[in-house]
This record gives C-alpha cells, structure tokens and sequence, in this order.
C-alpha cells in the first residue's frame, strides 16, 4: 500500500480539479448538523464533522430511481434504466467504508442488482479515518469499525496541517496522481507521526459491548 502526504491547503484544489469530470460529494454543514451532499464549492467540505444526517449509501442506493420505461404505443417496449453517473464520495468514516462493504456483499450475491453494480462501478469512496468517537454511545471499536485496513480506494487521517493518503486500489492511485498535482510521498517523519496519532486514538475508543460480537449472529438468529 503506497502512502502519500496532502497539505491541507492543497485540498481545496484537489476538490476543484475533480468537480469537472466527477459528481463530487462529501460532507457539508446544514445548521448545526452535517449532511452529505454534491459538492460546487470546495472550501465547503466539510471532514471535521461528527455525524451526518443520513448515511452516504444513498449514492449507492438512492431513496428514489426510475427503473424502467416503457412505451404503449411501441407494443409495449419497456426499456431498463440505470442511473449512475461518475462519483466521488469523500469523507466516509470507517463505520460506513465498512456497511459499504455489507451492502457490496449484499447486492452482489444471490440475485445481483444491475442498478446498484452500475453505481458502485463509477464510484470512488474516500474514507478518513476517525480519530475520536462521534458521541459517548459510540460502539465501533466492540464491532471492529473504528478503523478500516480495506474498503475505500484512498483513505484520509489527519495530522494536523496535513493528511495521510493511504491508497486502496488503482483507481485511488490514479485519482491522486490526475487530481492532486502537489501530493507527495510519504517519508519515515510522516509514517512515525502517523504512529503516534493512531496510538493515541486507540484509548479515545472504549468496548461499549459487553459480549463476543463474534456471537451476534447466532444471538439475532434466537430473537
């Protein structure tokens, strides 16, 4: 996994490159709380928020889509539709890179659904990692979901006037290399501060759960 380093004043022109090849989304501030939503101004994102009002899985599973259409006039012809569109999500905690992840599952086995593949195909997920818990009833670290090693194609920490880039998959790599001319690769001064912040994450994460998640299946399946 190659790591790479982003100043955070160069992120504004990360945003701005993409926005005229990729419906770009990410998290924005609405009142006091914090949706997902396209992104046209890029001082706007928002990566700092908490939580948002609903999850970024509507890009993948909209509320609403128009499946089909069909023509009485032309014997009836129905003709299948997928909406989908280039898109970047950026600014998925490691909780939902990880739901992302059950819904892949989810829709890809058994009956694979042709709207959901056609989505996720032309769709780009860039996590940042959570350093804190959202609220105090924050239960990810007992389910494993207070960080992810998979699942996105780059991933975002913070360190503090910059952030680490960790890349997850061909397409990350190449979006960081046409996107964001001034990244840089990572040297041994940004892997060990990258250590010490992880290190010091961990104790921020209390277990909430007070039995083997392992077993939670099994529990479900005697409710």
């Amino acid at each position: 996994m190659s790591i790479w380093i982003i100043d955070k004043q160069e992120m504004v022109n990360f945003v701005a490159n993409m926005i005229p090849d990729y419906r770009v989304v990410g998290p924005l501030a609405k009142g006091s709380q914090f949706v997902f939503g396209q992104i046209d101004d890029p001082t706007n994102l928002r990566l700092d928020y908490t939580t948002s009002i609903l999850p970024p899985k509507k890009y993948l599973q909209p509320p609403k889509e128009c499946m089909m259409t069909f023509n009485r006039a032309d014997n009836a012809s129905v003709k299948m539709v997928v909406e989908a569109e280039p898109t970047v999500v950026l600014g998925i905690h490691t909780c939902d890179i990880h739901a992302m992840r059950v819904l892949d599952k989810s829709f890809t086995q058994g009956y694979p659904d042709a709207h959901y593949l056609k989505r996720r195909d032309q769709t780009l997920l860039v996590g940042i990692e959570c350093l804190q818990p959202c609220d105090t009833k924050a239960f990810c670290k007992s389910m494993g979901a207070h960080t992810a090693s998979e699942g996105y194609d780059l991933h975002f920490t913070d360190l503090g006037d910059a952030y680490m880039v960790a890349v997850g998959s061909p397409e990350g790599a190449a979006l960081l290399e046409n996107y964001a001319g001034n990244a840089r690769p990572a040297n041994e001064t940004d892997r060990q501060k990258l250590d010490q912040i992880l290190s010091a994450k961990e104790p921020r994460f209390p277990d909430q759960l007070d039995f083997d998640v392992e077993k939670l299946h099994a529990l479900m399946g005697q409710s």
